[in-house]
């Protein structure tokens, strides 16, 4: 999430919840794996965005955010780094 200036190391504060507002940075799981994506409802898709480029788009249709399961975790209230 370097794009939203998250980096490796960070510590990210977290509110739980399981519903984010479209365009929030939210903790989401896809099945058994937890990622923070930038979370954007369109078109019936929910859509996981990296703001790093390494990383690809992910778009789950309703049927897949139900079988995968597709979960908010949380939303991200803000990052805290270190410089030490």
């Amino acid at each position: 999430m370097e794009g939203s200036h998250i980096f490796a190391g960070d510590l990210v504060y977290v509110q739980q919840c399981n519903e984010v507002s479209s365009g929030s940075i939210a903790i989401v799981m896809i099945g058994d794996e937890a990622t923070i994506k930038k979370v954007t409802f369109k078109n019936d898709l929910m859509i996981l965005e990296a703001t790093n480029p390494k990383y690809d788009t992910k778009f789950f249709t309703p049927q897949e955010v139900e079988e995968l399961p597709v979960r908010i975790i949380g939303l991200v209230r803000y990052v805290r780094t270190d410089f030490a």
